[in-house]
């Protein structure tokens, strides 16, 4: 929010909160008279034929529940742990495998980050229909995303070893700037597939098969 970062699942300053809607369940995070963000996950299945709850989407709202209008921004980050024991620790669409430090600013043409261990995967889908495309999408060592700057500053090619945090990567995925007026929200929409007993996910496949339609961005219920 403006200059200053705030860690929404860290910061003292933040509370924080969980609950349970009839579709689906969110996180709430506020900073006091500066903004609301609600992360809103709802389990569904890829097709109607296919019994698998096996794809999480992904709602996130940021409120802006100051007086004045603010400059924002947001970034959302996965430690993910199944390439860590294979060959490469990730993959995208189009096969192509990421084996070392990695900033993605084509997301277009990766459409999916998948990480996997052969038996399961799972596949953060960051392009098509109905998703808001992030502006840099970094993949490192899990220090140099936390502890390093907003936009994860790293070395292209570098492993994802750290003297604390052995073969240890993860996904940063920062969207853009937006401006918000007083009382006005944001919405950021993706996906999450999994993959079980060998099968690829099918996040992609989904999202091809919606329209691009935009949702009407309804402010969330405030927590008090």
């Amino acid at each position: 929010i403006g200059k200053n970062i705030y860690r929404l699942n860290k910061d003292a300053s933040v509370s924080k909160s969980v609950r349970k809607l009839n579709d689906s369940c969110q996180l709430v995070y506020k900073v006091e008279n500066k903004s609301q963000v609600v992360i809103d996950f709802s389990v569904i299945s890829a097709f109607i034929d296919n019994n698998n709850a096996d794809i999480i989407k992904v709602n996130v709202y940021v409120t802006n529940i100051s007086e004045n209008n603010r400059n924002m921004t947001l970034k959302s980050v996965y430690d993910t742990v199944l390439g860590e024991g294979s060959a490469y620790h990730f993959y995208t669409t189009s096969d192509k495998t990421i084996q070392s430090s990695k900033k993605i600013t084509n997301i277009e043409e990766c459409k999916s980050i998948i990480s996997s261990n052969g038996d399961t995967s799972i596949q953060f889908v960051l392009f098509g229909n109905t998703v808001n495309k992030p502006e840099i999408v970094t993949l490192a060592n899990k220090d140099s995303i936390v502890l390093g700057a907003w936009v994860p500053e790293i070395k292209e090619g570098e492993s994802f070893n750290k003297i604390l945090a052995y073969n240890n990567s993860s996904v940063c995925i920062n969207w853009p700037n937006f401006d918000l007026k007083s009382k006005e929200t944001q919405m950021f929409t993706y996906y999450i597939a999994v993959g079980v007993n060998g099968e690829k996910p099918l996040g992609v496949e989904y999202v091809n098969s919606l329209n691009q339609t935009e949702e009407i961005v309804k402010s969330p219920e405030m927590v008090s």
